[in-house]
């Protein structure tokens, strides 16, 4: 599924009242009726009230960078916002060497507005214009006029303008090249160097990594992201030291056993999800928890069926996890 991304200032969705629709909330609406023929491409976005503080959040920073193309609903309002600031940068970080971002942003504009105004990676871009200016009298004239007063059969035009040119601009993408999602679970400080050779080996093998990186600071919202996470991944990782993970940012302790546990949760409810957990061969003196963690392990305690649990080098662990992606990857292709 390749995700469009539509990205605004919430300024410019606005209404005087609930019986009222934004001009965000028409596009969003309308432009999903016009894609919803298109196989696997859907319109995404944040509608919560960006007023409020604290709300950039991994979830979002997860959406943006996942996603395939950028819409713009571009406005004087647009470059004064924190979070568009922080979607538009999150998105050009995210692409590859070879991908040329601007090519993958579609800005709109609901009314003309000063160059000045448009942030510095979107000027020179074509955009879609939703208005008219009368030669005569310069007035504008914009297609919707908002709140639901009135709608110009030019707005249907414009709006398929969109539709047509997010097809075009997928077409010319190549397929997707994710084999597959994997929660790698967040270490233990005698982990991190094995940590990060692992999640290069799952980046060389074009996969998706959760959690993404930084977690939310409140404990709860914390483990919903781990949550979220492993809800999305096709399996998780786990390497076992001598000392069990804590966030102290978060406040969570015994970081490994939950996410161990959350993962076990998934298999309950899918039988196909499986835990790959690494142990080193000469590990020394874990700590009492890390200690009665392993050997619930290795004495099937806290095993499933559908876990694979490893002693030795990681080189030879790595090896699993290749092959595991490869029966990811088998289970997301099509019939031929």
């Amino acid at each position: 599924m390749r995700t469009v991304f539509l990205s605004y200032a919430s300024d410019d969705n606005a209404v005087p009242d609930e019986q009222f629709k934004g001009w965000v909330s028409s596009l969003d609406s309308c432009l999903k009726l016009e894609i919803q023929h298109l196989d696997e491409v859907r319109l995404w976005r944040d509608v919560r009230d960006f007023r409020e503080s604290g709300l950039i959040t991994d979830g979002l920073r997860e959406q943006v960078r996942n996603a395939a193309m950028l819409l713009v609903v571009l406005s004087r309002h647009y470059k004064t916002k924190q979070y568009t600031e922080f979607e538009l940068t999150e998105f050009f970080d995210s692409r590859k060497p070879d991908e040329l971002a601007t090519d993958l942003i579609i800005p709109v504009l609901p009314r003309p507005i000063d160059p000045g105004q448009i942030p510095p990676p979107l000027q020179g871009l074509k955009y879609i214009p939703f208005f008219d200016i009368d030669p005569e009298t310069g007035k504008v004239e914009p297609f919707y006029d908002g709140y639901g007063k009135f709608v110009s059969e030019k707005y249907w035009d414009a709006v398929r303008e969109v539709a047509k040119l997010i097809d075009t601009r997928l077409k010319g993408l190549p397929d997707d090249p994710h084999k597959a999602t994997v929660y790698l679970a967040a270490p233990g400080l005698d982990q991190v160097t094995n940590h990060w050779r692992v999640y290069k080996e799952l980046e060389s093998q074009k996969c998706l990594i959760a959690p993404i990186d930084p977690w939310p600071a409140n404990a709860d919202k914390a483990k919903d992201h781990f949550g979220a996470g492993i809800k999305n991944a096709s399996f998780s990782v786990h390497l076992l030291g001598a000392v069990s993970n804590s966030a102290r940012r978060a406040d969570l302790n015994e970081l490994t056993v939950l996410q161990l546990d959350m993962a076990g949760a998934r298999q309950k409810t899918d039988p196909k999800f499986r835990r790959l957990i690494w142990i080193p061969q000469g590990l020394k003196e874990p700590d009492s928890a890390q200690q009665a963690l392993i050997k619930s392990l290795e004495d099937g305690t806290r095993l499933t069926a559908q876990d694979e649990l490893v002693r030795g080098g990681l080189e030879m662990f790595k090896e699993i996890v290749r092959d595991e992606l490869e029966q990811a990857g088998a289970a997301k292709a099509p019939p031929s």
